[in-house]
């Protein structure tokens, strides 16, 4: 059963906390590596079987927990332990930069097989849910990561930041369209049909402004 699957992984996970530790770059080191193989494929060898909202979502987090968190993790180590992005972000180093965003794809690419699998399920509400706050804190992130790279934008004519600004619309817009569509409880079904209204609002009056 599902609750057999999370109590084996749990028990992986306490182990590798044990055994983890980031390096400089924010990479987990080699040696905890095999672990790690271990329980990735202790998690895929059930979540394709058991078709459980509630597993993906335990996989979701393990996932997140061994890639953009210890980004992140670093990133506030580096910084004093300051819990503001902006400040945070100033400390990465290009290679760094790099590796949270090679991190971030992997996470969104098991969110997308999640909701390819259980994402019609009645109970899918909040994996939808999670997905649009993950994606909506990411590009929070690099934004400030973004406003960092000392760029003369206005050289630039300030292309680069429209660019930006529209990869991060498109990316909501698509998500948001997506979990409308899905049939879920009234409650979360108008919440989310209200924020992407006040996305949408949000979004004509930066056409506005442009």
């Amino acid at each position: 059963s599902a609750r057999f699957w999370i109590k084996l992984t749990d028990y992986y996970r306490k182990v590798l906390e044990m055994d983890m530790k980031m390096d400089s770059t924010g990479k987990v080191p080699t040696s905890s590596m095999p672990l790690m193989n271990k329980i990735r494929d202790t998690f895929e060898s059930c979540v394709y079987k058991c078709r459980s909202v509630w597993l993906w979502k335990a996989y979701i987090v393990y996932v997140k927990s061994v890639t953009v968190d210890v980004v992140v993790s670093s990133m506030m180590v580096m910084s004093g332990g300051t819990n503001h992005l902006s400040a945070a972000s100033s400390v990465l180093k290009p290679q760094q930069q790099e590796v949270y965003v090679e991190e971030r794809r992997k996470v969104e690419g098991v969110y997308e097989k999640a909701l390819e699998w259980v994402g019609l399920a009645m109970d899918a509400a909040e994996l939808w849910r999670d997905y649009i706050d993950f994606v909506s804190k990411r590009w929070s992130l690099q934004e400030a990561i973004f406003q960092t790279l000392n760029l003369n934008l206005t050289a630039q004519g300030g292309s680069a930041a429209m660019a930006e600004t529209g990869r991060k619309i498109i990316a909501m817009r698509r998500l948001y369209q997506r979990a409308v569509c899905v049939p879920m409880d009234l409650d979360m079904s108008d919440e989310l049909w209200s924020e992407l209204e006040a996305f949408e609002k949000s979004c004509g009056e930066i056409s506005a402004q442009d």
